[in-house]
């Protein structure tokens, strides 16, 4: 008859697994588990002058599961709960089979980025059927067959794929067990799609030319060659009404930032301002190159007037706050760093040689964790304005995608969208457009 029941639960816990939806979070993750059992048993015999001499059994467990989403999971188990020796030598073997659902109340792995190991604590509520093989006559309260089990436990993740759990389960009046299992999980990790590893994009080669600097000291009517757009992720292309799938990836980072990760875009334009297309530069892009500035005099006692940690007579940058990061010569390396942040013409796309002032940009937030940046995105004024402001803004998203992907917090950059309503240079000429559409960089005090 147990034997009968195991076969039918089996039937029914597939039935029930391969009914969940397709577009689980967590595909079809399935898992196999097998483990030692201790538990406590109670039969009582019809008469009662048999006693009970031993209670403690030992056994062994199997199960398998499929996780259903993040918290739930559905799983079918078989027991070997061991012996109980009655007063008159004769013995009662226990066995069990449970079809259960558990839910984790707790997961450690919440809210870290790449975190593999890890601790859940979970209820498991399920039905099931307790066989009792003995020559003894038991009383009808030790007689019942099937059951409705409740039990708890905790998991602790190693890898993806292995695990150990260990839980105690509430079978009937006259069984108690404790099992202590590994858990081996498989055939769904290509299939989680938060925790997929992204697929290598093929690049085309960089343009052999160099980054083309902001013109701030001269014009050249030296061609531009044909830009090359850097892969972005596709936030950058989509309109803003696009909301992207949540990242619930606690393991590996893989995939888009969730949008409660992406820090939001300030539009520092009234709409009312859009109405106004003209735009008076505050400066002009001057027809020949500026002579260089002279050099500081050299001074007997070195001075830092400005407390940048750099003496005055190396200092190129004066000015710059207390305690700020600066380079060798005394001014600050975003500035720098913002010269190289080129996009397509009228496209949200960086060229394929911002890359590297991406990956610079990170790699020193990285380094210095308490520093917090302010992007300021700049257009030209060719065009309608709010078109202009939208591109801006798609062009902040993009660079705070990228960033967020590698590591900073949304908490540490402010994204404020300019449009094209502070032109620093002439609108009037191609080098002058050119140069303000722009992302200016600054650390926040």
């Amino acid at each position: 008859m147990f034997r009968q029941l195991s076969i039918n639960l089996v039937s029914a816990s597939l039935l029930a697994c391969l009914a969940v939806p397709a577009t689980a979070d967590l595909g079809d993750q399935w898992y196999v588990g097998a483990g030692y059992s201790n538990a406590l048993l109670y039969p009582r015999a019809a008469d009662n002058a048999i006693t009970r001499q031993e209670e403690v059994g030992t056994g062994a467990t199997v199960f398998f599961g499929r996780d259903f989403d993040e918290r739930s999971s559905g799983q079918f188990q078989l027991y070997t709960l061991g012996d109980t020796i009655f007063s008159d030598e004769t013995i009662a073997t226990f066995s069990a089979a449970d079809a259960s659902i558990l839910y984790r109340f707790f997961d450690s792995r919440d809210g870290r980025r790449n975190a593999v190991f890890g601790t859940s604590v979970y209820g498991r509520f399920g039905m099931g059927y307790l066989e009792r093989e003995t020559d003894v006559e038991l009383s009808t309260e030790s007689s019942a067959g099937v059951y409705f089990g409740v039990g708890a436990g905790l998991e602790t993740y190693f890898t993806d794929m292995l695990a150990l759990r260990g839980e105690m389960m509430y079978h009937d009046a006259d069984a108690i067990s404790g099992n202590i299992s590994v858990v081996a999980r498989f055939g769904g990790r290509q299939n989680r799609a938060p925790r997929s590893v992204p697929q290598p994009v093929e690049r085309p080669p960089l343009p052999t030319p160099a980054p083309v600097e902001l013109p701030r000291d001269s014009v050249t009517s030296t061609p531009v060659p044909s830009p090359q757009a850097m892969p972005i992720p596709p936030q950058a292309t989509l309109p803003e009404t696009y909301t992207p799938p949540l990242n619930t990836d606690r393991t590996r980072g893989g995939g888009l930032p969730a949008d409660n990760q992406v820090p939001e875009v300030a539009v520092m334009v009234p709409a009312e301002e859009f109405r106004d297309s003209s735009s008076t530069p505050t400066r002009q892009i001057p027809a020949q190159p500026t002579a260089q500035p002279p050099a500081l005099p050299t001074v007997a006692v070195k001075a830092d007037s400005d407390g940048d940690g750099v003496f005055d007579d190396v200092d190129r940058c004066s000015g710059t706050l207390a305690n700020s990061l600066v380079d060798g010569s005394g001014c600050s390396p975003f500035a720098r760093i913002a010269q190289n942040l080129q996009f397509v013409d009228n496209s949200p796309l960086p060229l394929a040689t911002a890359e590297p002032a991406l990956n610079e940009l990170a790699a020193l937030l990285r380094r210095n964790v308490n520093t917090r940046v302010e992007l300021a995105a700049h257009s030209d004024n060719a065009g309608d304005p709010q078109q202009k402001s939208l591109l801006t803004r798609q062009r902040l998203r993009a660079i705070g995608i990228y960033l967020v992907q590698r590591g900073i917090s949304q908490d540490r950059l402010l994204l404020r969208s300019f449009g094209s309503k502070r032109p620093v240079f002439d609108n009037n000429s191609e080098a002058g457009r050119r140069a303000n559409n722009r992302i200016e960089i600054t650390e926040q005090p």
